[in-house]
């Protein structure tokens, strides 16, 4: 579980890997915002389209006709493989992939600048905010988690679970001045960044009905249930 949001809807993320897979394929998305730095050859690491994307920093700026291949694959093909009593659980919702480009940004700054870009689909990923929130250490800030931090904040969080290279795992975050790819969470817990091209793995996050109800614990002995 990741969240109980306002709207009673639950954000959870699966924990085992549905495989590795690309982001965004070279060549799918080549007009645009996605056609600047090396997004044609590398892949476009913009969730989904929109109108008009600045990147982080600002250098980069266009139309994203078309949604990533990710984005795409999870709510066509993979939504279609989850059995129909489980789809009638999950509650279509705003998926949030702007792009916070400041290391020293608060919390509040994170969301602040995620929630400036935002698709509605069944199926998405974690955001940073998901992750950078999870630390049940207050020295475990944003900027200690991302590229060089502290790297005994992996065992901080709940969201991490491993500590091989097979954990590396996309997140809703593209990179902040490019416009070819975004970032991850790594084998040892930080968050660093790879082309769209690159095959990470994928941990489908959904958001569950309001309406559900939950029996258990939420120990790993007692787990939530849905009833």
């Amino acid at each position: 579980i990741i969240a109980i949001e306002a709207d009673g809807t639950i954000k959870i993320v699966k924990i085992e890997s549905i495989g590795k897979m690309a982001f965004d394929s070279p060549g799918l998305r080549t007009t645009g915002y996605c056609s600047h730095d090396d997004a044609p050859i590398h892949g476009c690491g913009i969730w989904a389209k929109t109108d008009n994307y600045v990147s982080g920093d600002g250098t980069f700026s266009g139309v994203v006709e078309k949604d990533s291949e990710l984005k795409t694959y999870l709510n066509s093909t993979y939504y279609q493989s989850i059995n129909p009593i489980s789809q009638n659980y999950i509650q279509e919702h705003d998926f949030y992939y702007g792009c916070s480009l400041s290391l020293n940004d608060t919390p509040s700054d994170v969301i602040n600048a995620e929630k400036k870009y935002m698709a509605k689909s069944m199926i998405g990923l974690i955001t940073w905010s998901d992750y950078g929130r999870s630390f049940a250490d207050s020295e475990c800030t944003f900027d200690v988690v991302h590229d060089n931090g502290k790297r005994e904040c992996i065992s901080k969080t709940y969201i991490v679970q491993g500590t091989t290279d097979t954990w590396q795992t996309w997140i809703l975050r593209p990179w902040g001045g490019s416009a070819a790819g975004g970032d991850s969470i790594t084998w040892n817990g930080l968050v660093g960044g790879g082309y769209a091209d690159s095959k990470f793995q994928v941990r489908p996050a959904i958001y569950l009905k309001s309406d559900i109800t939950l029996s258990g614990k939420g120990t790993k002995e007692e787990p939530f249930t849905i009833n």
